[in-house]
């Protein structure tokens, strides 16, 4: 017997997915111009690809341009 959705075994058939960015899978991706990440410092959300300091810092933790000013770190 099937279920109601046309599945067999019932796995993946969630209405509401959230999409992930495949570089880095914390992240959620809202459209092509902008990408909201996680400052690894202070937890604060913002968007990654704004033209302002915030960066990848080793290439791997994403920094708002807040603490990258504030710290010194730089590209």
């Amino acid at each position: 017997m099937e279920p109601e959705n046309g599945n067999p075994c019932g796995v993946g058939t969630s209405d509401s997915e959230t999409v992930y960015s495949r570089d880095n899978p914390g992240s959620e991706e809202t459209s092509d111009d902008e990408k909201i990440e996680e400052c690894f410092i202070c937890h604060k959300k913002f968007n990654i690809n704004a033209d302002d300091s915030s960066h990848y810092h080793y290439g791997k933790y994403p920094m708002c341009s807040y603490c990258s000013d504030f710290y010194g770190f730089y590209r």
